[in-house]
């Protein structure tokens, strides 16, 4: 028990930072021109397939920092290109390097430059969480033939009401209550009050739909693979608005928190995952 108790304090203290470090990212004199400036990283194969990777608000991807995800990717490495993008402002990827509106915009022009410098046929653009919308929104604005995302973000608005935590109750983690503390209420609380600042931001510029950005796809034939833990309600949630859409393929996966990305790396499936998708556009 007592270990318990200490573990649960642990997990309040993280949680009270998370609270205090939520406006952090957002705040312009946080970065220097050189930060603003490095948003992102080509590894430029020479190869026929470029790979976008989006970052979400914390890791790269699945918790893979770029070094291990590019080790990670094996053979296949080798035969396509890797752009890793992040959104220093942590805001959805709605707002450019610099603060100002208009992110979304900035970062889909950014990747159409980029694809065509590599010059490859093929385009496949991958996030997870927060870095899961911006791989749906901007796949769809430049017409990626492929798009992955895992737990992604998709109804932003939902984030708006100071309840976003009730979604996540659920009765198969009351074994699991330091996971609980740490990684489902702190998430509750950055989803809101990231939207706040993103309102404030934005100001009267509209925010971006995932529904948006799929009617004005050039490319019709774009496939979407949905990752997402079955047992979390948020996320299950998260992942029905995007049921109707044309191409939407659901990869329902049997775990309970905001992470499957993470859970699938922990039983060797994430990279496989992508791979079988290089494979699929490369035959």
């Amino acid at each position: 028990m007592n270990k318990w108790l200490k573990s649960l304090k642990e997990d309040l203290v993280l949680l009270a930072d998370m609270y205090r470090d939520t406006n952090r990212l957002v705040l312009p004199e946080d970065f220097t021109p050189e930060q603003m400036a490095n948003f992102y990283e080509v590894v430029d194969n020479q190869a026929d397939t470029t790979l976008f990777s989006f970052a979400g608000l914390a890791l790269p991807f699945g918790g893979l920092p770029i070094f291990e995800f590019r080790k990670s990717l094996g053979t296949v490495g080798s035969r396509v290109n890797l752009v890793f993008l992040r959104d220093i402002r942590g805001l959805w990827y709605h707002l450019t390097p610099q603060g100002s509106p208009g992110g979304l915009a900035f970062y889909a022009e950014q990747v159409l430059q980029l694809q065509k410098q590599l010059g490859a046929s093929h385009h496949i653009t991958l996030g997870a969480s927060a870095g899961g919308f911006a791989a749906l929104y901007i796949g769809q604005i430049t017409g990626a033939e492929s798009i992955l995302a895992y737990g992604p973000q998709v109804k932003l608005s939902d984030f708006a009401r100071p309840d976003v935590g009730r979604h996540l109750f659920n009765p198969r983690l009351w074994h699991q209550p330091e996971e609980y503390l740490r990684l489902e209420l702190g998430l509750s609380k950055a989803l809101y009050n990231r939207f706040s600042i993103l309102k404030e931001k934005l100001g009267s510029n509209p925010i971006g739909t995932v529904e948006q950005a799929f009617q004005h796809n050039p490319n019709p034939q774009t496939q979407v693979y949905v990752y997402y833990c079955q047992h979390h309600r948020l996320d299950c949630q998260q992942v029905k608005a995007l049921m109707p859409l044309t191409g939407v393929n659901l990869r329902p996966c049997d775990c309970n928190l905001h992470g499957v990305a993470v859970y699938l790396r922990s039983r060797n499936a994430l990279i496989a995952s992508l791979k079988r998708e290089v494979e699929i556009l490369r035959t």
